[in-house]
């Protein structure tokens, strides 16, 4: 009869180290799946033959004396107008920060360039881009002049295909 005990015990053991892998298992899974999910559009390319395919009608980043990188993202345009916004804000008060915005078709032409200099306070620039057919754009933006640090957000709308 003893010998039934101890063994009727170890399953029981058994059985609750495998509801306790059960509960530490979804939690696992939800943190593995969140973080091979995260949206690519954070991961700025600099290489201007594999740009970052926009996911969202807005991006935001920051510049500054030491970062000498050129962002290159991509979109599809629609027939219509596209426009392009971007707002800059100095992180340093009185310093200049310039930052520009180009736009290439995928055989490298320029399309449209504008740019933001800001010096105490944040200033934002429209521009729009009158497009005739269907066309990928390829988008550089990048940091001309700084003495500081500055932030920035560029929005993109009107006829615009975004990646999904």
């Amino acid at each position: 009869m003893l010998k039934n005990i101890k063994l009727n015990k170890q399953p029981n053991r058994f059985l609750k180290t495998i509801a306790i892998c059960k509960q530490a298992a979804i939690p696992i899974a939800t943190i593995f799946v969140l973080i091979t999910s995260v949206n690519p559009i954070y991961a700025q390319s600099t290489d201007r033959n594999n740009p970052t395919a926009l996911t969202k009608s807005e991006i935001a980043g920051t510049v500054d004396k030491d970062n000498q990188s050129e962002y290159f993202y991509s979109f599809v345009a629609e027939a219509g107008e596209v426009a392009i916004a971007l707002d800059v804000a100095p992180n340093d008060k009185n310093t200049l920060n310039y930052v520009t915005v180009d736009l290439f078709d995928v055989d490298g032409n320029k399309l449209k360039s504008f740019g933001v200099g800001v010096i105490s306070k944040s200033k934002r620039k429209v521009q729009k881009l009158q497009v005739q057919n269907q066309q990928k754009i390829i988008m550089q933006i990048s940091r001309r002049s700084s003495k500081g640090s500055a932030s920035y957000s560029l929005s993109v709308s009107g006829s615009v295909k975004l990646d999904k």
